[in-house]
Order: C-alpha cells, then structure tokens, then sequence
C-alpha cells in the first residue's frame, strides 16, 4: 500500500534532507490519468500542461490576445486589409483578420522558422514539430455564447505536411473570477524566493559575468 500523502511543509522537509523522492511529470491532458497516477505509490507528480490565461481585447479595426504564459502579446488588425507584400518575419508571424459572420479568421504567415509548433493536436512537447517558411496558419473564433469561445486551428505547410492540418474544435470559457489577477510567469528552478538573498556573493558574481561572455 502507498504511504499517506506527505503535506507540502514535510515534503519540502524531507527534499532539504536529502531524502530521495520518485515521482513524474505528467502531460496527459486527462483528469483520469492523473487521478490513477496520484494513487500509483508515487512521492510526488506534477501536472505539466503548460497552461495559462488569455485575455481577448477588441475594439473596431484591431484584436488584441494576451497570453500569461508565455508573456506575449499579439495585435491583429480586424478590417480585413492584406498582408503586407513583404512582411517581417517573427516569432508571432504577420496577423491580419477577417470576420466570417460571427467568425473572426485570423490569417498567418511570417512565422520565424524557429518556432516549433507546440501542442498543436496533441497536448505536450513531444508532439512538437518544426515548420517550413511556407507555413500558413488560419484560427477561428467563435463566440457560440455569452460564456463561451470556439477556437479552431488549421496549419499548412507544403514543405512539412502531406496536407493540411486542422485541429479538432476547442471550447474555452469566458468565465473570470472578479479577483482573477494575472502573474508575471518566469520559468525558475523553483527556489524559494529568499534563495537569492541567501546565495553567496562569489556566485552572484560569477553569475553576473556569465551574461556578459561573448
């Protein structure tokens, strides 16, 4: 039989001991899964579906989406103009949309070639795959009801896919909590916040000058 489940407070205890954990990270995106796993005798198991709010500003002519994680923000004009003729290249590619009648299509090309399509189809890095400068990216949105927004994605790429790639409809809600705050998400190696203070001047410094090394 598994042990009781250790509370965060002896959890962190036993870490500072030295005392050796097992457990996984999870990317499944199934409630069912992580249920079974939690109950699999396991000292720990972290839900890994990199995840986070977004918030859809919109006023006439132009569509804002902030994303909290990764801290990025898209402006996409709405008034239906083209693509520029020679569009900069970025990690977000060149936006422009549309709308179909309650639809909003957006249209995307430019996108730097470095940027891996993630989690697109399937939940999770390992289905990640890199793209072609031809790639052409089309997402819908559709706002089905007051609390609720379809979003669908299709992907092309002549060079990388044998056809186009279209994913199944997701549904996201509207629904925020008055006291919803968005947090300033920075990937860290999950210290304590007063680890800094406690880190030795010696390493401070030579952290410091790795930054400048050319």
């Amino acid at each position: 039989m598994p042990d009781p489940a250790l509370s965060g407070a002896e959890f962190k205890k036993q870490l500072r001991a030295g005392t050796p954990k097992m457990g996984l990270f999870l990317n499944a995106h199934s409630p069912t899964v992580a249920e079974q796993l939690a109950h699999s005798g396991y000292d720990w198991l972290l839900v890994d579906t990199q995840h986070g709010p977004m918030e859809l500003i919109q006023k006439p002519g132009v569509l804002w989406i902030l994303t909290e994680f990764p801290e990025t923000i898209r402006r996409i004009p709405t008034d239906g103009r083209p693509h520029p003729k020679d569009p900069d290249i970025s990690f977000n590619g060149d936006s422009v949309a549309h709308w179909e009648g309650d639809t909003l299509v957006v249209d995307t090309i430019a996108i730097d070639t470095r940027m891996r399509n993630y989690s697109v189809g399937k939940t999770g890095e390992a289905s990640a795959w890199l793209h072609s400068e031809k790639e052409h990216v089309i997402e819908r949105f559709t706002r089905t009801s007051k609390n609720y927004v379809t979003y669908q994605i299709t992907v092309e790429d002549a060079v990388v896919l044998v056809k186009p790639f279209t994913s199944a409809p997701h549904v996201w809600t509207l629904a925020q909590d008055p006291n919803d705050v968005w947090t300033e998400y920075i990937c860290t190696a999950n210290e304590e916040p007063d680890f800094w203070k406690n880190v030795d001047q010696k390493t401070k410094d030579e952290y410091e000058k790795s930054g400048r090394q050319k």
